[in-house]
């Protein structure tokens, strides 16, 4: 092949490479970006892609992706339950805070009364004792040995002043006797208390007038012991006595006898006396209470009959 030939040769190789060249650079130039965005931890499949003509417009695709799972919140934590607090007891009043409150319910009773004796005569005995105000109409409880046979009843009040009285009820057995004072007046009970829960060693008082001029005195003890027999003569005993070591006089039967917080919890009713032939004692501190349970039990029958009368 003469020059001429070779170079036109190499023209038309060139001419050609060239058209090719074009037509790859269109293709490559007018190719779309990737129309399919996925998450970086999402498998898509693969697709095929066709070339759009220049004027199309690229949609962009966007899968729908399930949500991200919702971490679960964390357990709502149960309160610890409140501590269970202790009632607070209330405190105990002081000696001189039961004897202020309850000595407006203390009386002393005073009963004249006629002993008959023999040959159809009679002599007149006063008889000094204490009582306990248990309703503010002014019905108060005492001994039967203080206020039976009455003549003539005075009760002394803590102030001083004296009223007059009537017997309502009595029995002679259990020792215990309802009166009433005689004025229209609206008087101080003493409240009263359980004597079934008393336990031997309780600290007691007794309130009362020894010797009948020695108005509300007050001695204190214990309780010594629980449902205690007392053979008064051969003929009566008495049973379920509260015992206490408290210092009881001749004037404090039919007294009070108060717990701890100034309730009543017994009607005062004896003391045990033993001497010798000397006359030196043999016993000392050894008295005796009618148990509230059981007063309280014939003062509200009383009562329940002079209501109803």
């Amino acid at each position: 092949m003469n020059r001429v030939g070779r170079w036109f040769e190499v023209f038309l190789v060139a001419l050609i490479g060239g058209a090719v060249g074009a037509g790859m650079m269109w293709v490559l130039t007018e190719r779309p970006a990737p129309a399919t965005v996925a998450r970086a931890d999402t498998v898509l499949p693969t697709a095929t892609f066709t070339a759009p003509p220049p004027t199309a417009t690229v949609a962009l695709v966007i899968p729908t992706l399930p949500p991200p799972t919702a971490t679960p919140a964390p357990p709502t934590a149960t309160p610890e339950p409140s501590p269970t607090l202790e009632p607070t007891a209330t405190p105990l009043p002081s000696l001189a805070e039961i004897v202020e409150r309850a000595n407006p319910s203390i009386v002393t009773v005073i009963n004249a009364r006629s002993i008959p004796g023999i040959n159809n005569t009679t002599s007149e005995e006063l008889v000094w004792g204490s009582g306990v105000i248990i309703d503010s109409r002014g019905y108060v409880l005492t001994n039967e040995h203080v206020a039976g046979a009455a003549q003539d009843l005075i009760v002394t009040m803590a102030n001083g002043r004296n009223a007059p009285a009537r017997y309502i009820a009595g029995d002679g057995i259990v020792d215990l006797a309802l009166i009433k004072i005689e004025w229209d007046w609206r008087f101080e009970k003493l409240p009263w208390g359980d004597s079934t829960k008393l336990r031997v060693g309780d600290e007691v008082a007794v309130i009362g007038s020894p010797l009948g001029n020695l108005r509300n005195s007050v001695t204190t003890g214990i309780v010594s012991g629980l449902d205690r027999r007392v053979y008064v003569d051969e003929d009566a005993t008495v049973s379920g006595l509260i015992q206490t070591d408290a210092a009881i006089n001749r004037g404090n039967s039919g007294g009070a006898l108060v717990d701890e917080r100034g309730r009543l919890v017994g009607i005062v009713t004896l003391i045990i006396r033993e001497t010798t032939i000397e006359g030196d004692p043999l016993a000392q501190g050894i008295g005796f209470a009618i148990p509230a349970a059981d007063a309280r039990a014939y003062a509200e029958e009383w009562l329940t009959d002079e209501d109803n009368y």
